[in-house]
């Protein structure tokens, strides 16, 4: 039973990190992109570039990735995701971004290539990196307090990474309560 839970899980959060990587970002060139042809099985030439240094340009969040990994851009301040951590305490729980983990994520490799870079000191990433930590700390105990509560109350507020685990927290919990409880 729990093999078949945990497919559930990863099919769901793959599903969600498929639709991410799909999604358009905007980012700033760091280092000049020259002008690419991406051929993509039975497919023509898709062209990129050419980008200047600081330019900023919307592309593909898959494709950002990879251009990120070569230190050519990083993501764009529009983009940030701390301005979410930094507000929300337990006493205020808030709607986060769809995909806001996967955007978090980028959002914290981009500090580490501007620190590389000299743009941003190691002292206020480690501080970002941090404040995610905690906010992800508390998210987590909102969606085990979640449980007990009306699903329409708290799906409202909850990204579509946080909705997959609360759905497999929440059969397990009936799950339980039906074994043990003898509740059906």
């Amino acid at each position: 039973m729990m093999e078949a839970i945990m497919a559930k899980l990863r099919e769901q959060l793959h599903r969600v990190e498929h639709e991410y990587e799909m999604r358009k970002v905007k980012v700033v060139v760091l280092e000049p992109v020259p002008r690419m042809a991406l051929r993509f099985i039975d497919s023509e030439p898709t062209h990129i570039g050419p980008y200047a240094r600081d330019e900023q340009v919307t592309l593909p969040a898959w494709l950002m990735k990879v251009l990120k990994s070569t230190g050519h851009v990083v993501l764009h301040k529009d983009e940030r995701t701390d301005e979410h951590y930094e507000l929300n305490d337990e006493s205020r729980i808030g709607r986060i971004p769809r995909h806001f983990y996967a955007l978090t994520l980028d959002w914290l490799d981009s500090l580490d290539k501007l620190v590389a870079k000299g743009m941003l000191s190691a002292q206020n990433s480690k501080k970002l990196k941090s404040r995610f930590i905690s906010f992800q700390g508390r998210r987590f105990k909102m969606i085990m307090d979640s449980i007990a509560i009306p699903r329409s109350t708290i799906d409202k507020k909850l990204s579509d990474e946080e909705k997959a685990i609360a759905a497999i927290m929440r059969a397990l919990v009936e799950e339980w309560e039906r074994v043990v409880l003898k509740r059906e």
